[in-house]
């Protein structure tokens, strides 16, 4: 699925218009009776016969007739998707949580908002909702991650949700159990891949991830001396409890004791 395709098909979703206008033109959306959401064609004949393609379009009517005091921002609301990222956003709204996704600087943290998506998204629109919401989510990653973190271990993660969901063989709820699990073998994974082309370059890439991620959950000073202590360490496993570990502790002096005791 390429990149404009995956957006559609996440825009596809009725519920996902919802939270959009719920989220973002709210002063509108309460008037809007949301059974009645229904997708228009957006493509057309061009004057040379050539089948176009437009943006995804709906239509859905008002619930009841607004007061004369509605004022809607302007006929079209741009939306600066990685800037909205950096402040507050709705709680609890499945088109926030993916903005958030869309900002990661990190292929870290994909685990723990998805871990964080599978808790809230079922209480919120139901268990079947939820599901193909869920699983609409992670064809969007598996087509944005290359883009967002080429090179990285991202993809692996993604595949494992996606995997998970396609066999149906545990509930949301263990998919957020099992989320720290999987993010050690992706460490591990990309160490392995990091081994077919060098293992130091490798190595040497795993540990500059495990500083970045000190880094943005701690502080720079803690990040640093990680860095410094883990500069020696040619144990791939040992590398994977190191990320484990960013993901457990609470403050950075704990990440750093805990890394000496190992």
């Amino acid at each position: 699925m390429d990149y404009d395709a995956a957006w559609k098909r996440l825009f596809g979703l009725p519920i996902l218009v919802e939270h959009l206008l719920l989220g973002f033109v709210a002063p509108a959306a309460k008037w809007l009776g949301f059974s009645s959401l229904r997708e228009l064609s957006a493509s057309w004949a061009g004057a040379d016969s050539q089948q176009r393609h437009g943006d995804a379009v709906w239509r859905v009517d008002y619930g009841e007739k607004p007061g004369r005091s509605l004022v809607l921002p302007y006929s079209y609301l741009s939306l600066d998707v990685r800037r909205l990222a950096q402040h507050h956003l709705p709680s609890r709204n499945i088109v926030s949580m993916i903005f958030k996704l869309d900002a990661l600087e990190s292929p870290a943290k994909i685990v723990p908002h998805m871990r964080e998506l599978s808790e809230w998204l079922p209480r919120e629109v139901g268990p079947a909702t939820a599901d193909t919401v869920f699983a609409t989510i992670l064809e969007w990653l598996a087509s944005m991650a290359p883009r967002m973190f080429p090179g990285s271990g991202a993809t692996l993660v993604v595949a494992k949700l996606q995997q998970e969901v396609r066999e149906r063989e545990n509930s949301m709820a263990l998919l957020a159990e099992r989320a720290k699990q999987w993010e050690a073998e992706w460490l591990q994974e990309g160490v392995e891949q990091g081994i077919n082309q060098g293992i130091e370059q490798g190595l040497a890439q795993e540990r500059e991830l495990l500083r970045r991620q000190a880094e943005q959950k701690f502080d720079p000073a803690t990040a640093e001396e990680l860095a410094r202590r883990l500069a020696a360490v040619t144990d791939a496993e040992r590398l994977a409890e190191v990320g484990c570990r960013i993901i457990d502790c609470g403050t950075g002096a704990e990440l750093l004791r805990r890394t000496d005791s190992s």
